[in-house]
């Protein structure tokens, strides 16, 4: 028997790229293209820092000697400190655990702890620049709407008033919405959520105008945004090119040190969050999926949570404004008459103190006051 064959005995072990990829074909194509890029990535490693013609030379030599277990977490120990030059830490971090399993499927097996005991005595990983989010502006929302086609329209102000991710929008299908409360609410099933919770969240006024026309002509079971002859990988990744080309010619390039494009369509999520939180921190964090706020509101009629949204639309509001200010218009008035209230307080108080009544029955006077008695 092979060496790699004594090795490969745990039902799920491949010996060989081929036979590896053979094995996650059913994975999600999100899933599967991370497996295949992780070990890509640690095969130009082999090529470039070990002059091999692939990593299999590198791994047969650790199938050959299976004692050396510092051995192999010096290898990936300097494969993460390569990788850190062509990759975000984060990308790093999922590609380790990937290539880790991979070398687990060839008949390597590594220890996570003392993995990570190694990478921090060698201080392997280093700390990852955190610079200052760039959020969204609503001008510059509005300059992406006008620059889009009605399609995107639509896309766009459903992913900007309801918190969905791009991913979860492109599964979404008619039988998801409801239109019987004051907002169309929509339900993320679990299936499709990224944390694997249902939730449901609310779409703006301004939004279902837009898109009632494309919610009249669809059945049932039709995608809303999603084209039925690609995959949800494939959708996703054809949004994001469009989105990509579109924020070239509004000149929307500007990137973090990591490489990252500083707007995205996650943005349009943050903004989102940001918004609603002005309003009530939970609850924007509970209707963008976030699990550890959802349970606080599970228990809520939705009309409870209908009118919390409400509250928070005219935030949400991109094109048509009139909401938001007629929200200003309604938090200046009641300025105005807060300051006219305090006036004639100051001068009613001027008023009695001028008055020749001891101030002990003025006091008495005041406890026998019942404020019920002027409310209307």
């Amino acid at each position: 028997m092979s060496i790699i064959q004594q090795k490969n005995n745990t039902g799920n072990s491949v010996n060989s790229y081929g036979s590896y990829l053979e094995s996650i074909q059913d994975d999600k194509p999100g899933t599967r293209l991370n497996k295949t890029a992780s070990v890509n990535v640690f095969n130009n490693f082999a090529i470039e820092e070990y002059n091999h013609s692939s990593c299999e030379i590198i791994i047969q030599d650790m199938l050959d000697n299976p004692e050396m277990t510092t051995g192999v977490f010096q290898v990936l120990h300097e494969f993460a400190v390569y990788a850190q030059k062509k990759i975000s830490h984060d990308t790093l971090i999922i590609y380790l655990c990937w290539l880790r399993k991979y070398l687990h499927a060839r008949g390597i097996k590594i220890d996570v702890d003392d993995m990570n005991n190694y990478f921090k005595l060698n201080n392997t990983m280093k700390a990852p620049l955190k610079e200052l989010k760039k959020p969204l502006t609503l001008s510059e929302m509005q300059r992406i709407l006008g620059r889009s086609d009605i399609k995107h329209q639509r896309i766009y102000t459903v992913l900007i008033s309801s918190g969905i991710r791009i991913g979860e929008a492109m599964s979404l299908k008619k039988s998801d919405l409801s239109f019987e409360y004051e907002r169309v609410m929509i339900t993320i099933r679990a299936e499709n959520a990224k944390n694997k919770e249902e939730r449901i969240t609310f779409i703006s006024e301004e939004a279902r105008r837009l898109c009632q026309p494309l919610f009249d002509s669809l059945g049932p079971n039709d995608l809303i945004f999603g084209s039925k002859n690609c995959s949800k990988f494939n959708n996703v990744t054809n949004e994001n090119q469009v989105f990509d080309r579109l924020r070239k010619r509004l000149g929307l390039t500007e990137r973090y040190k990591t490489g990252t494009h500083k707007i995205t369509l996650h943005s349009m999520r943050a903004f989102f969050i940001s918004k609603m939180i002005k309003v009530n921190e939970n609850f924007g964090h509970a209707l963008s999926g976030h699990s550890s706020y959802m349970k606080q509101y599970e228990r809520l009629e939705i009309h409870e949570l209908v009118e919390a949204y409400i509250k928070s639309e005219p935030e949400l509001t991109i094109i048509d404004l009139t909401r938001k200010d007629d929200e200003i218009s309604k938090l200046r008035n009641s300025n105005t008459m807060y300051n006219d209230l305090s006036i004639k307080y100051r001068m009613l108080e001027d008023l009695l103190k001028s008055l020749p009544i001891d101030p002990k029955i003025l006091e008495q006077k005041a406890r026998e006051i019942n404020e019920e008695d002027y409310i209307d």
